[in-house]
């Protein structure tokens, strides 16, 4: 093996050839052997695909260390950053599939990760929700996915990447053409960072799935949107929880119109209100590709549903249709059900309509069992029918854990800080996990109002492995599950 000083001169004779020729672009280089970092020793992560750029680490490759365990090991060592056992143990293993949600890898953590898997080849599927990987991880992975060519499925969501890990993706995306999912939501990327995206992803050769929710876009890049379907070859795409209203609906529904490979679109939890509703159903009646539309909770009415149906019967592929939690009155699903019967059975293909959270009429059962006569293989995913009685919300039933939970939540959002960030405050030896007495202190010192006996129950919720510690993702996990289950109960009305 070249030794420090041979590969610096390599790698510098690269760059000056590379430099000699300016039509000729430039890539980065990261290796196992020595990561030469210009970049990261000025505190500029890389983003520019035509700058010369290597890591300053020295990382000696282990002797048939294909699994990239030892490497990841070493180079852990060499950051400083503690080697979690577990995505050892994972790697050695040889697992396809590393999951690593909330794991509190960190700019450190990524860095030894990403040189691992310079080695390691099984590991298709690399999830690192949650993570707080900052500017310089995401440019660590960057630089790792131009070289690795077996991750097909990456998971990068929630890490909070902005302006320059939208820029950053977009370089990834240009220089590895390996890449089939890519999920990226709740990175608050806003308009500008669609345009840049977009971009990329609409030229990638073999991209299908792209999850794209829980963001800032807005109606703003919604003619980006609309490119961006006309043009590109997705399978799956989900752009839910995000700001778009009725022109931003107009621009997308008429993208969709022009698609051809579209087989599943999540668009809910988004106002686009009826005239948004509108704009899709005309662009049911023609699209012939699309399999599922998720229109959830979009602040459609009867008017909007109506359009919808209208459109849907002109359809001859969609299989499932989603629309709870939308502001639909029940006489208009009485109306929609009166339509159904009408619809063609030889031509159409819709087999699941989802009204969860709706109101259903009186007649329900009867007008169902007609329609069943039409189109046996329809179901009707109900939401609450009309006879129940008692109140119209339901509600959520708060135990001392959950009403500690709630209490953290509520926390979180009036400091507006991350749960990562919470829990490095509580972690007192920075070990990546929390015992009963450090979440006590944390508790206290955050000054979160919890008497002891609910922050004992907590504590029993949140230790689910029952070894005394509380993990990250424990918490994270914990609470985005209160968080689904606050906003399930908030549909039903």
């Amino acid at each position: 093996m070249e030794n420090t000083a041979d590969v610096k001169t390599n790698a510098k004779k690269q760059a000056e050839k590379r430099l000699s020729k300016p039509h000729e672009k430039r890539s980065s280089s990261l290796t196992v052997e020595c990561l030469m970092e210009s970049d990261v020793r000025n505190n500029k992560p890389y983003i520019d695909d035509d700058s010369e750029t290597v890591l300053n680490v020295v990382v000696k490759r282990p002797s048939f260390d294909i699994t990239g365990s030892q490497t990841y090991i070493r180079a852990s060592k060499m950051q400083h950053v503690v080697p979690s056992s577990k995505l050892a143990k994972q790697l050695a293993a040889g697992h396809t599939i590393l999951n690593l949600p909330y794991y509190g890898l960190a700019e450190g953590g990524t860095m030894a990760l990403s040189i691992a898997m310079l080695v390691n080849t099984s590991v298709t599927c690399l999830y690192l929700r949650g993570n707080n990987i900052g500017q310089k991880g995401i440019s660590y992975i960057q630089k790792m996915m131009v070289e690795n060519n077996s991750i097909t499925d990456l998971d990068l969501s929630e890490n909070e990447l902005k302006e320059f890990g939208a820029k950053t993706i977009a370089t990834m995306l240009d220089t590895n053409r390996f890449i089939q999912k890519i999920d990226i939501s709740g990175n608050e990327f806003t308009d500008s960072d669609a345009r840049v995206l977009s971009r990329s992803i609409e030229v990638h050769p073999v991209l299908q799935f792209v999850n794209l929710s829980h963001n800032l876009f807005s109606d703003s890049s919604s003619p980006v949107f609309e490119q961006l379907l006309e043009n590109c070859k997705l399978k799956y795409l989900d752009i839910s929880w995000n700001q778009f209203r009725t022109h931003g609906a107009m621009h997308i529904s008429s993208g969709l119109k022009e698609n051809a490979y579209l087989k599943t679109f999540n668009v809910s939890w988004n106002g686009i209100d009826d005239d948004g509703g509108a704009a899709f159903g005309d662009a049911l009646a023609n699209n012939d590709f699309l399999i599922e539309l998720d229109i959830s909770s979009c602040r459609i009415t009867a008017e909007g549903f109506g359009k919808l149906i209208c459109g849907l019967k002109s359809n001859e592929r969609l299989e499932i249709l989603k629309v709870g939690g939308n502001y639909i009155p029940k006489e208009a699903i009485e109306t929609a059900l009166d339509s159904l019967v009408t619809f063609d059975p030889s031509t159409t293909k819709i087999r699941i309509i989802d009204l969860t959270g709706l109101h259903l009429p009186r007649s329900f059962v009867q007008k169902m069992h007609e329609v069943q006569q039409v189109l046996p293989m329809l179901k009707i995913k109900p939401g609450c029918e009309e006879s129940v009685k008692g109140s119209r919300t339901r509600p959520v039933l708060l135990d001392g854990a959950t009403e500690g939970l709630l209490a953290i939540k509520q926390y979180l959002e009036a400091k507006s800080i991350s749960v990562f960030k919470l829990f490095r405050e509580f972690d007192d030896d920075n070990s990546d996990s929390i015992d009963y007495n450090e979440f006590k202190r944390g508790i206290q010192a955050a000054e979160i109002p919890l008497p002891s006996s609910k922050v004992d129950k907590l504590l029993q919720h949140l230790d689910s492995d029952h070894n005394g510690e509380i993990e990250l993702a424990e918490l994270a996990t914990k609470l985005r599950g209160l968080s689904e289950k606050l906003t399930r109960s908030k549909t039903v009305s």
